[in-house]
């Protein structure tokens, strides 16, 4: 009886440890994974950023030069009323 019981018990740990490996091994996996992912959601973030930076500076050129065009015109337009 006693050796069964020792059989089992070092069956037990041959079992715990390998368990044990694979969790640590499957940990190791899912941090490179996060890790991964985060460097992607950065990337994303910055590219997104500069496109939304690059999109406002267009919208503003275009209507500083809207409103510069209407200036001359109402300009114009005063000159020929006065």
């Amino acid at each position: 009886m006693e050796e069964h019981r020792q059989k089992v018990d070092r069956e037990f740990d041959s079992v715990l440890a390998t368990n044990s490996r694979e969790l640590e091994t499957v940990s190791q996996r899912q941090a490179k994974e996060r890790e991964r992912q985060q460097k992607t959601t950065v990337a994303m973030e910055t590219r997104r950023r500069r496109q939304m930076q690059q999109q406002l500076d267009a919208d503003m050129k275009q209507f500083l030069a809207q409103q510069k065009k209407d200036y001359a015109k109402w300009k114009d337009d005063l000159r020929k009323v006065y």
